[in-house]
């Protein structure tokens, strides 16, 4: 995953991307974080826009003050948040994205929202259609 991020180089051959590669490392959440976190969150966290989200989460929450201060601050937040791309990194973690996602994980949530149409089976390099049946090859990894 790391060869294919741009972040390690190949150990034989080379890799030639032709689109831009994101790499969200399975340990980007420190363990003392909520287990809530979605995979928007990370999306976000990875592509620098969590302060941002958050920053907009928190002054939607405050407008129910319905004071002039809290909707310029809202403004200023859905600005910021606009402006750095955040509505269309929110997009792309919900599925809409056209591109090939690479994912490792056992994490039902992370599959379930991305819904894969794919399946590669390593180290065999088997590939077939996704369906219910996979399912059983995402289990928690310590459950």
């Amino acid at each position: 995953m790391l060869t294919l991020a741009g972040e390690l180089r190949p150990a034989a051959g080379s890799f030639v991307g032709t689109a831009g590669v994101g790499h969200l490392p399975q340990g980007l959440m420190p363990p003392t974080q909520s287990v809530t976190v979605t995979v928007t969150d990370r999306i976000l966290s990875a592509r620098g826009l969590d302060v941002a989200a958050r920053a907009l989460r928190g002054a939607e929450a405050a407008m129910a003050d319905g004071t002039d201060r809290s909707m310029n601050a809202y403004v200023r937040a859905e600005a910021e948040f606009r402006a750095r791309g955040g509505y269309a990194a929110e997009t792309s973690a919900v599925g809409t994205y056209r591109g090939a996602i690479i994912i490792v994980t056992h994490d039902e949530g992370a599959v379930d929202a991305l819904c894969p149409d794919r399946v590669l089976l390593l180290p065999e390099a088997e590939e077939g259609l996704w369906d219910d049946d996979c399912r059983e090859l995402v289990v928690p990894a310590h459950g």
